[in-house]
């Protein structure tokens, strides 16, 4: 019979090294500083991934905006005509 702790084998029939265990200080001191590290990157990115997003719209919404001297620049510039 053999104890977890020790490992498993794998597909190839070698032994696997038994996972790593927790101290203490690590279980009760650095896992609840990574979660809330990781709440905080959570709590920051998602509001930068907002409003990119919102940018993003709002720049394609403000290039669709039709304005006065677009066409004519563009005919001048087909013609051959220098720019003014």
């Amino acid at each position: 019979m053999k104890d977890a702790a020790m490992g498993t084998r794998d597909a190839a029939g070698e032994d696997e090294p038994a996972p790593a265990r927790f101290s203490r200080l690590e279980r009760w001191v650095c896992v609840p500083l990574g979660l809330l590290w990781l709440a905080l990157l959570l709590l920051l990115a998602v509001p930068v991934m907002a409003f990119m997003t919102v940018l993003y719209y709002a720049t394609r919404a403000i290039e669709a905006i039709p304005r006065p001297g677009r066409r004519r620049a563009r005919r001048r510039r087909e013609a051959g005509e220098p720019a003014a």
